[in-house]
C-alpha cells in the first residue's frame, strides 16, 4: 500500500489527452494562467498532483492532464492515455491541428536531484513561468515543485512541464506542442 505524502509515486501517474474540456471540479487547482492568441486560446492549471492544459482553436477543444492513476477522469473522447513508467511520444491529428506529445520520467541520484531541484526552483521564478511549491513533508528534502513554461505564437502553443518528486529523487517532464496547420 502506497501512502502519498504530497503526490503519488511518479509511476502511479497518468498523462491523458481528451477532445473535450475537463471540469475544474475534478481538480484541486493551485495556480492558473490564461492566454489568447490570434488562432487559439489556452488555460493552464497546476493541480494537486500535476497539471491540466485546455487548448481551443475554433470549435476544437483539447485537454491534457497529468494526474494520479485512478483519479476520476471522463471516459468519453479520450485520445491518448499513458501510465508514466518511462518515456513516450505521440502525435495526434484533429482536423487542421496537430498535437505532439512527450512524457519522460527521470530517476536521479540524491545529490543530482538536489541540484536539479534548485535549478528548477530558480528558473521557475522567471517571468512568464507558472509554478507551485507544495508544502514540505521532510525538512531534509526539497519540497515538491510543479513548474510550467508556456511558449505561444499566433498559431502554436508549446508547453513544457516539470514535476519534482523529492521522495523518489525524480522529475516527471512533459512537452506538448499544439499547432494550427496552414490551410
Amino acid at each position: 500500500m502506497s501512502i502519498w505524502s504530497v503526490r503519488p509515486n511518479m509511476k502511479q501517474m497518468v498523462f491523458a489527452v481528451f477532445a473535450r474540456p475537463l471540469h475544474p471540479e475534478l481538480f484541486d487547482i493551485r495556480q492558473s494562467f490564461e492566454m489568447r492568441r490570434a488562432q487559439h486560446e489556452f488555460t493552464i492549471w497546476i493541480t494537486e498532483f500535476g497539471h491540466v492544459v485546455t487548448w481551443q482553436h475554433d470549435d476544437l477543444i483539447v485537454s491534457e492532464v497529468l494526474t494520479a492513476y485512478g483519479a476520476p477522469l471522463p471516459k468519453t473522447r479520450r485520445l491518448f492515455s499513458y501510465r508514466t513508467t518511462g518515456h513516450t511520444t505521440e502525435e495526434i491529428r484533429c482536423a487542421d491541428v496537430v498535437l505532439q506529445l512527450g512524457v519522460s520520467v527521470e530517476q536521479l541520484k540524491p545529490e543530482l536531484f538536489q541540484r536539479v531541484a534548485e535549478e528548477l526552483e530558480e528558473d521557475s521564478r522567471r517571468e512568464g513561468r507558472l509554478s507551485y511549491r507544495f508544502p514540505s513533508t521532510d525538512r531534509m528534502q526539497p519540497s515538491a515543485l510543479s513548474y510550467v513554461v508556456p511558449e505561444a505564437t499566433a498559431s502554436r502553443l508549446i508547453v513544457y512541464t516539470f514535476h519534482t518528486f523529492p521522495e523518489e529523487c525524480g522529475v516527471l517532464k512533459t512537452q506538448s506542442v499544439y499547432e494550427v496547420l496552414d490551410d
